[in-house]
């Protein structure tokens, strides 16, 4: 296991460190994967780009989007992206963490 860099970090500034998340969205038939580049800070989309396959290309397009408008960051965070939910994917934490609606009466 890879001991987390950033954990003591006071990131307070824009390209101090950038994240990385992908999504899949479902489709009728399939799946849409969106990628993402962020500034960590603000949380300021840097680029993005949508894929409806998991081929590098496209994250690789917008990395370099990212570069070629805002430089690079002092930090590139993409190591274990959901390991703080417990292992559990963005719509099991997401669902399993919303309140209990009340019955209808």
């Amino acid at each position: 296991m890879h001991p987390y860099l950033l954990r003591s970090l006071k990131i307070d500034r824009a390209n101090h460190v950038w994240a990385t998340d992908i999504t899949y969205i479902p489709m009728a038939q399939g799946w849409v994967y969106l990628y993402a580049i962020v500034n960590w800070a603000s949380r300021r989309v840097l680029a993005h780009r949508i894929s409806i396959t998991m081929e590098t290309d496209f994250c690789l397009e917008a990395l370099h989007e990212a570069f070629a408008k805002h430089g690079q960051p002092e930090f590139y965070n993409t190591r274990r992206p959901h390991s703080t939910l417990d292992k559990k994917t963005p719509d099991e934490f997401y669902f399993a963490s919303l309140p209990a609606l009340p019955q209808a009466g």
